[in-house]
This record gives C-alpha cells, sequence and structure tokens, in this order.
C-alpha cells in the first residue's frame, strides 16, 4: 500500500453569493473609489503589490461578507478562516493590476493561506483574473476566471494572478480578503 501525503495544494473556487445576502454595494463601492482617489492604499511604494489596494473603511455590510465567507468556507471545507488583511481593488479604465501573490516574503508565518476576490462591480466588457501555475511541469500553465458581480473568487495566496484591462468607461471595483485558516 501506497501512503501519499498532499504538501501542497493550489486551487481556485468560485462562488455565487446568496441573493440572500442583502448588502449595501453602493456604500462598499463608494467607499472603494474614494479611498483610491484619496490614494489610501494599504502600502505607498508602488513596487509592492499591495500598492495596487485600497483601505476599506469599516462597515456593518463588510462585516457581513466576511461572515458569509467565513462560515460557507468552514460548512463546505471544514477550515475556519481567520482574517489576516482587506482591502479594497478599483481597477480603472484602461488599467490591469500586473501579476503578484499574497505572500508576504519576510513573514511566511504571518502570511495567509487563502485570498478572495469578492466583485461588487464589473463592466459590460468582461475581465479576468489569470492566475499562474509554478510548479513541477504544469509550470507556465495559466488559468482564467472571469471576474462577475456578486461571485466570490477564493484561491491560493501562493498562486501568482493578474487582472485583465478595463476596457470599460467606469472602474472596476471588488473587495480582497486573505485568511489564515484554523
Amino acid at each position: 500500500m501506497f501512503n501519499k501525503k498532499v504538501l501542497s495544494e493550489q486551487f481556485v473556487i468560485t462562488h455565487k453569493v446568496s441573493d440572500l445576502l442583502k448588502v449595501d454595494k453602493k456604500n462598499l463601492i463608494a467607499n472603494a473609489i474614494r479611498n483610491h482617489v484619496l490614494e489610501k492604499r494599504l502600502d505607498d511604494e508602488d513596487w509592492y503589490a499591495d500598492y495596487n489596494y485600497v483601505k476599506i473603511d469599516d462597515h456593518q455590510h463588510l462585516a457581513w461578507i466576511h461572515d458569509y465567507m467565513r462560515d460557507h468556507y468552514r460548512g463546505e471545507y471544514g477550515h475556519t478562516p481567520v482574517l489576516v488583511k482587506r482591502g479594497g481593488l478599483v481597477v480603472m479604465p484602461n488599467e490591469n493590476i500586473g501579476s503578484h501573490h499574497h505572500i508576504d516574503d519576510w513573514d511566511y508565518e504571518g502570511s495567509p493561506e487563502i485570498s478572495v476576490l469578492y466583485c461588487l462591480k464589473e463592466g459590460d466588457k468582461p475581465s479576468t483574473v489569470m492566475f499562474e501555475y509554478e510548479f513541477g511541469r504544469n509550470k507556465k500553465r495559466r488559468w482564467k476566471v472571469d471576474l462577475e458581480e456578486d461571485h466570490l473568487i477564493i484561491f491560493s495566496s501562493y498562486l501568482r494572478h493578474s487582472i485583465s484591462k478595463n476596457f470599460n468607461k467606469d472602474p472596476i471595483v471588488a473587495l480582497s480578503f486573505q485568511f489564515q485558516l484554523l
């Protein structure tokens, strides 16, 4: 008999958020866009990936989204996500977000295990999140997932990913959550 241990798993999960979750998306979108305009970034150094993410002010509806993600992930996969970091992502017209991951190279223990994008506002012309494989014989393979309003994209935090160019006249707005698992 063989004894197999999985040392690492790369995954991308998509999930349509229930219509029963009555989130004030207009307020959350305004919050992200306001902080984008005011340049309230998670990191002020433009060479770090967190430069693309903005701070999000506390709000009851943000807590509801967090609770929804935590409870559904725990129910489906048996692990409880604990929030490490959150932010807003605003992709302006004719802009894109370059390839990055959510691992802190100076703090592996404090780095997140899973990341979640929650799309609040998309445009008529679709944008995608592209994931890059980095290991073994699948190195350099790619996988695309459409950014769709009211959908979660959950993925391994160490997966490099990017967001394609926004060909719409309005910004694309999403929330980003990063979790460790218990």
